[in-house]
């Protein structure tokens, strides 16, 4: 049975045991005894905290229908800290190859090491199919067909989930190409964006793709739109490989990166420059879908300084690179002109890594190596510490995301 099946059969089947097992009248015909069902799950249930919310479902029909619906998703949402870029990170989503998994984070455990932290880690269960993770956001987690042809809204937490496939989506998967994503959510309208960016080989062309939870269509952008933005016409070096009936064939590609870096309804890729040598920063505006550059963030790469990717810290944009002698140096542009720098001694042996994200309560970081190992940096300790939280299986790859528990629905419902 496919993971999404199964983890909404076990949240469901939990929810039936507990409606069996009620000691709660129903509401109806009992409001001269209680409070106003409006002031309970607006004022009341909103700030409890979420696996109450999930058991009191079964306290009577009403409230079923009531804590399942968006609005109160919405509502809850909204008024929960936790949901606000600045946020504590208390939660990661963990994909490592065909297995995921949530894990919690708890500030105040002093005792956590790479021998008790598995106990903090959840299995969510496996895929038979291979998806990329796009990335999370309110509690939704997005996987995307390696083909490029679908991808999948997925709540872990109340196990719902919705696979979305159109025939605009559809590639010759014979000739080669390669696809880019993003994912994130525009709060004006309430809306959840999926983009999807392929690149084609054989043409040198691209082709973009917005998704609209809201409206459940993918509409195509005009490609004068980002034609002067980025382009396939890389350096030599710069190029994909792609199997296609036993034979290896290349070509270049512009996006560095599968995954876009979401920071305040705005999408980011590292991308080769057009036509010309070099790479840059580009933007893509969910609320207005169009691409942009970045210009005040200047990428290095020569013999002595790369700058490896892009990630989120504290709610703030940031790059990291690695220089000639292995040093780490994690820069977060909080606003225009003021930006903050952490270095990463070569001595702690991260110059392999592959994503941070940041930060707990007390100021710590996570970073995901290239060997699939989870660790935790605490950058104020006077002597800079490294503790190694969870091994993962270093034969497939891993990736990460911060990860808020939500009653998001991964669909529009009309109420």
């Amino acid at each position: 049975m496919h993971i999404f099946q199964e983890w909404k059969a076990v949240v469901e089947s939990r929810e039936v045991e507990s409606r069996e097992n009620l000691i709660m009248e129903e509401e109806e015909g009992l409001h001269q005894h209680h409070l106003p069902h409006d002031l309970i799950s607006h004022h009341i249930l909103t700030k409890l905290p979420i696996k109450s919310v999930l058991r009191f479902k079964s306290v009577s029909k009403l409230w079923y229908s009531t804590l399942s619906s968006s609005q109160f998703a919405l509502t809850f949402s909204k008024l929960s800290s936790s949901f606000h870029p600045t946020s504590p990170i208390q939660f990661l989503f963990i994909q490592n190859d065909y297995t995921y998994y949530l894990y919690s984070y708890d500030d105040d455990d002093e005792n956590i090491t790479s021998y008790t932290s598995f106990k903090n880690l959840q299995e969510l269960g496996s895929t038979d199919n291979k998806y990329i993770l796009v990335g999370s956001c309110n509690g939704l987690i997005c996987l995307a067909s390696s083909f490029g042809n679908f991808i999948i809204l997925w709540n872990p937490v109340t196990g719902k989930s919705q696979e979305y496939l159109d025939h605009k989506l559809v590639i010759d998967s014979s000739r080669p190409f390669r696809v880019s994503w993003g994912f994130g959510y525009v709060s004006g309208v309430d809306d959840y964006k999926v983009i999807r960016i392929i690149e084609l080989g054989a043409t040198l062309k691209f082709r973009v793709h917005v998704f609209s939870l809201k409206s459940n269509k993918w509409e195509r952008i005009a490609h004068e739109l980002y034609q002067d933005i980025f382009s396939l016409k890389c350096t030599s070096y710069e190029r994909y490989e792609f199997n296609s009936n036993d034979f290896e064939l290349w070509f270049p590609f512009s996006f560095q990166s599968i995954q876009g870096v979401l920071v305040n309804e705005t999408l980011y890729w590292i991308v080769s420059k057009a036509n010309d040598q070099g790479k840059q920063v580009v933007s893509f505006d969910l609320v207005s879908d169009k691409f942009d550059t970045v210009v005040d963030l200047n990428l290095i790469s020569n013999f002595a300084y790369e700058d490896k990717f892009l990630c989120v810290m504290g709610g703030c944009l940031s790059k990291c690179g690695v220089n000639r002698y292995d040093d780490v140096f994690i820069n977060m542009f909080k606003c225009p002109g003021e930006v903050e720098t952490i270095s990463v001694s070569r001595d702690l042996g991260l110059y392999f890594c592959q994503n941070c994200v940041g930060f707990t309560r007390t100021g710590k970081f996570f970073i995901l190596l290239d060997n699939s190992i989870l660790g935790l940096i605490d950058p104020s300790s006077d002597l800079m510490m490294y503790e190694r939280l969870v091994n993962f299986d270093v034969s497939r790859n891993s990736h990460v995301a911060s990860y808020v528990p939500s009653l998001t629905l991964p669909y529009t419902v009309a109420e």
